[in-house]
């Protein structure tokens, strides 16, 4: 499905899974503005964020940014703070059904994603963040394989950085590609036209 993006908007880099390769990380830098960029690691997919979020850090700095933040806090008010100058956000594997529970979209943090995205700057992750970045998301519960029909994977809505897309990983396997298809048939009825489907495989 073609995609039709303002010229003043960012990028988006996702990975399927398993470790992220030095070169996506380089990139994703670059994309960024350089190793001076400023980039937010928000790793509350995770069940703690506060020790887990140096670890993402620390990928960057060895990968040669040299302004990377790591913000352990819940409070979505110092989160949307930290994103206020942001040239990239990163957002680590994990769960997805956590980071939006811990940060729907009246607490703001969706909403200044979608602003450093919108002002050029670049939004990626891994696993659970590459799902987060379309309108709606598979929460991974189990799909039965039951025919396809509208209604058999649970989704709900992710950032919206790509509002008619769903993003699943990892793509080659079965139940997974399943789900996918039972998505978009349950999403098509929600965007009432077009649903665009991302499949984002595994790294080897």
């Amino acid at each position: 499905m073609p995609l039709t993006l303002s010229e003043k908007t960012g990028k988006i880099l996702i990975v399927g899974g398993g470790t992220t390769p030095p070169a996506t990380v380089k990139r994703f830098i670059e994309a960024a503005g350089g190793q001076e960029a400023r980039i937010v690691i928000l790793a509350h997919t995770r069940q703690n964020p506060e020790e887990d979020g140096p670890k993402s850090a620390d990928l960057f700095r060895e990968n040669g940014d040299t302004n990377v933040f790591s913000p352990g806090s819940l409070l979505s008010s110092e989160i949307v703070v930290a994103l206020e100058n942001a040239k990239g956000v990163w957002i680590p594997g994990g769960d997805q059904n956590r980071f939006v529970e811990r940060f729907p979209e009246s607490s703001g943090v969706p909403a200044a994603i979608r602003e450093v995205w919108k002002r050029g700057g670049v939004v990626g992750g891994t696993s659970a963040g590459a799902s987060l970045v379309g309108g709606l998301m598979p929460t991974g519960e189990d799909t039965k394989i039951e025919g396809l029909k509208s209604g058999l994977c649970p989704v709900r809505p992710g950032l919206s950085l790509l509002p008619k897309v769903i993003t699943d990983q990892p793509f080659f396997r079965a139940e997974s590609l399943t789900a996918t298809f039972y998505g978009s048939a349950g999403a098509s009825r929600f965007y009432r036209d077009r649903v665009g489907r991302r499949h984002v495989g595994d790294n080897p």
